[in-house]
């Protein structure tokens, strides 16, 4: 494991690295998006397959945690918690208490 000096070392230089291509990269999108005109049938296709690429990890996710929700209720009663049920004391009276003083 790397001492925590080289590890802000290490995350210092690339952020220093990678700081100068952040504007460059993100004119990607947005050059395949300003080529396009208003109402083309091809922008409409790129904006909805991109909704889908950006779906696709949330989805799986999703399933993944709706399995193990499901796989934990089905599971066995004795890896399930069971109900503890305590002796209480009965009330002696329903009404409100009333001041001593």
């Amino acid at each position: 494991m790397l001492p925590p000096r080289r590890i802000v070392v290490v995350a210092t230089l690339t952020a220093a690295l990678l700081a100068p291509a952040a504007d460059v990269l993100a004119q990607g999108c947005a050059m395949c998006g300003n080529s396009l005109g208003a109402g083309d049938p091809f922008a409409n296709a790129l904006n909805t397959s991109i909704l889908f690429m950006m779906a696709a990890p949330y989805a799986l996710a999703g399933g993944v945690a709706a399995w193990l929700v499901w796989s934990h209720r089905r599971a066995h009663p004795r890896h399930r918690a069971d109900v503890i049920d305590f002796p209480w004391p009965e009330r002696s009276g329903d009404g409100p208490k009333e001041d001593p003083s």
